[in-house]
């Protein structure tokens, strides 16, 4: 371990991994590639970016119950028009449309084929609310990094066999750090390929 000028603190391990260096001062990975007046930018996207995160995610823990809801084997729309009493004809005349058009709005509701518009409206004429909303499996967050972790080993299996034909093996330990420090540096960055999964 030595003290290094440039950045002010202990300097542990220096890796070259695809050009951008990953400099490891006490466990903090400090990013060199010369492109410092973007890292203001790229930091406060990112931090906007995480925000929007949190606040969504707050969000789902509302909806968290539904993700186990299934619709009903006939559809919402014939099922709650049919238990309000209510028959395809007066459905229609609430709406503007025939009854077969009514028929075939059911059926293009199992299928996936009706607009959200569509539903909207036909949920307002039985005197309820349309609720869409996309619930993530998990969380914004946890999918973030589960992204990141792949890209992340993808880039350092890439680069760990670069270093093995050099003879420059780390540890389990060092390469934990680097792989933590990819990780955190992805989901900062978000380069343009971080969702284009690769083989």
């Amino acid at each position: 371990m030595r003290f290094s000028q440039s950045t002010g603190g202990f300097l542990e391990k220096q890796y070259n991994l695809n050009v951008i260096n990953y400099v490891v001062i006490h466990n903090l990975c400090v990013i060199s590639n010369g492109k410092t007046n973007n890292i203001r930018v790229i930091n406060m996207q990112s931090k906007h970016r995480r925000i929007m995160r949190e606040q969504l995610d707050k969000t789902f823990e509302t909806l968290s119950k539904v993700r186990g809801v299934r619709p009903p084997v006939k559809g919402w729309l014939r099922s709650i028009r049919e238990a309000l009493g209510m028959s395809g004809k007066q459905l229609g005349e609430r709406i503007g449309v025939s009854q077969p058009r009514v028929v075939q709005m059911e059926k293009d509701e199992l299928t996936g084929a009706l607009t959200l518009k569509t539903m909207r409206q036909v949920a307002e004429a039985m005197d309820c609310m349309f609720v869409y909303a996309l619930v993530p499996r998990t969380s914004l967050e946890e999918t973030m990094r589960d992204q990141a972790k792949k890209v992340a080993e993808q880039r350092l299996s890439r680069t760990s066999h670069t270093m093995l034909l050099e003879d420059q093996l780390v540890s389990n330990d060092e390469r934990k750090k680097m792989l933590d420090a990819k990780v955190e540096d992805l989901i900062r960055e978000l380069p343009k390929d971080f969702w284009v999964d690769k083989p």
